[in-house]
C-alpha cells in the first residue's frame, strides 16, 4: 500500500468523525457515538500502519483500549471537559474490533501487492 493510501486510510475516519460531530443535522445518537467509533478505528489503523509495537495487533489493541478508557475516566474525574459515558467505552471497543478485521483485509498480501 502506498504512503498516500496509508495516510488517507488514517485520516479519513477522523475527518468523517469530525464532520459528524459538528453537524447539527445528524441524529443525536449518531453525533454522540459515531465520532468515537471513527476515532478508535483511526487510532488502531494508524498505529498498525506506522509499525507501533512491531505491528503486533494485540499490543496495539491494548494500548488503544487503555487510551480510550483513560480518556473517559479523565472526563469522569474532571481532568478534561466532556461527559463520562460507558457507551463511549463500548463504542471504542467496537471500533477497535472493526479496525482489526479491516486490517486483516487491507493489509493481506494479495490486496497490498503493488
Amino acid at each position: 500500500m502506498s504512503l498516500l493510501k496509508q495516510i488517507i486510510t488514517c485520516i479519513t475516519p477522523l475527518l468523517v468523525g469530525g464532520c459528524i460531530y459538528i453537524s447539527d443535522s445528524a441524529p443525536v445518537i449518531i453525533r454522540n457515538y459515531l465520532p468515537d467509533f471513527c476515532w478508535s478505528f483511526s487510532l488502531f489503523i494508524t498505529q498498525y500502519i506506522f509499525g507501533s509495537f512491531d505491528q503486533q495487533k494485540s499490543k496495539i489493541y491494548i494500548s488503544s483500549a487503555v487510551l480510550g478508557l483513560c480518556y473517559e475516566l479523565g472526563q469522569k474525574l474532571g481532568y478534561w471537559p466532556g461527559t463520562f459515558d460507558f457507551i463511549d467505552i463500548v463504542v471504542y471497543q467496537f471500533g477497535l474490533l472493526i479496525s482489526i478485521l479491516t486490517s486483516k483485509y487491507l493489509f493481506s498480501k494479495d490486496i497490498t501487492r503493488e
